[in-house]
């Protein structure tokens, strides 16, 4: 995606020695790998991770919770 790995550790705010070890195949937390997927711009790539369950009668779907976008985390 021809980023670097410093500019990605300043977007993401994730330190570049994390990024280094995720990147040599390192474990990461998942507040890592979200920063990081949102900064490369494939976080909607995870939304199939967790569907929402369907809802069988009128009144699940009354009661089924509406799914909420996180706001941006301010980095500044």
């Amino acid at each position: 995606m021809n980023i670097t790995q410093d500019d990605l550790s300043k977007r993401s705010g994730v330190a570049i020695a994390t990024l280094r070890r995720f990147e040599a195949g390192g474990p990461a937390s998942l507040d890592t790998v979200l920063r990081v997927a949102e900064v490369l711009g494939v976080l909607s790539g995870f939304s199939g991770l967790f569907p929402m369950p369907e809802a069988r009668t009128l009144d699940e779907l009354e009661q089924a919770p509406t799914r909420v976008r996180a706001s941006g985390r301010d980095r500044g």
